[in-house]
C-alpha cells in the first residue's frame, strides 16, 4: 500500500502535468486563432480587392456605376466588347481587301 505522502506527491505530478497539459492546449487555440484571424483579414483584402477591380473594369467598359458590381453585367459587357473587336477586325479586313492594288 502506497503511503500518504507518495500518494500526494503523485497528486502533485498530475496536477502539474494537468496544468502543463492546459497550458499547451491554449497556447495551441492561441495560435489557431491568430492564423483564422490573420486568414481572415487576408480574405477580407482579398474581397475588397477584387470589388475595385471589378468597379474598375465597369468604369473602363461605360457600365453606369450602380455601386452592385454585378458580375453578369460586366461579362455581359465583355461579350459585346469582344463581338464588337472582332466586327472592327472584319470591317478592317474587308476594306483592305477592297482597296488591294488601287495605290
Amino acid at each position: 500500500m502506497r503511503t500518504f505522502d507518495e500518494l500526494l506527491a503523485d497528486l502533485e505530478y498530475r496536477a502539474t502535468w494537468e496544468k502543463d497539459e492546459v497550458e499547451s492546449a491554449k497556447a495551441t487555440l492561441r495560435h489557431m486563432y491568430q492564423q483564422k484571424t490573420e486568414e481572415n483579414e487576408r480574405l477580407n483584402n482579398l474581397f475588397r480587392s477584387t470589388i475595385s477591380a471589378l468597379a474598375r473594369i465597369d468604369v473602363a467598359l461605360g457600365i453606369e456605376d450602380d455601386s452592385c458590381n454585378e458580375l453578369e453585367i460586366t461579362l455581359q459587357a465583355i461579350e459585346e466588347l469582344k463581338a464588337n473587336a472582332k466586327r472592327g477586325q472584319q470591317l478592317a479586313v474587308a476594306v483592305m481587301n477592297d482597296n488591294m492594288g488601287r495605290c
